[in-house]
């Protein structure tokens, strides 16, 4: 079984994500901030092959796109596929987009599009 970390603020929207990729086979771990899920991945205790993050987050909190960052460059991590989403790119700074750490894309629209994109980036892996 494959798992998804999902870093997900919005209440109603984690759940989807949460219950659309449980249906769909995956074992996910959801977490509300960017810090929670850097604990999770320094407990090593379940392995993560995809890490799946909003862009945004709670003040106080790092953004996704600096979450990736610290996965992607992380020898431990660095077989973790990073699928980064946002609602608006507006105000995000332009040097944060142009190398982003893993696939960004706007948010889709319902959860089961999460499904698709996810499954895409592990049937990348060789």
């Amino acid at each position: 079984m494959r798992t998804v970390l999902l870093v997900e603020h919005e209440d109603a929207y984690r759940h989807d994500a949460l219950t659309a990729l449980e249906r769909a086979g995956f074992q996910v771990i959801a977490c509300t901030t960017t810090t929670e899920a850097l604990a999770v991945l320094d407990d090593a205790a379940t392995p993560v092959d995809v890490l799946l993050s909003r862009v945004r987050m709670p003040a106080g909190h790092p953004h996704g796109l600096a979450l990736g960052r610290m996965v992607r460059y992380n020898r431990q991590h660095q077989n973790i596929r990073i699928v980064l989403y946002s609602v608006g790119y507006d105000s995000l700074p332009e040097e944060d987009l142009k190398t982003p750490p893993g696939r960004l894309l706007p948010r889709p629209e319902d959860a089961a599009q999460l499904v698709g994109v996810i499954e895409e980036e592990l049937a990348l892996d060789p």
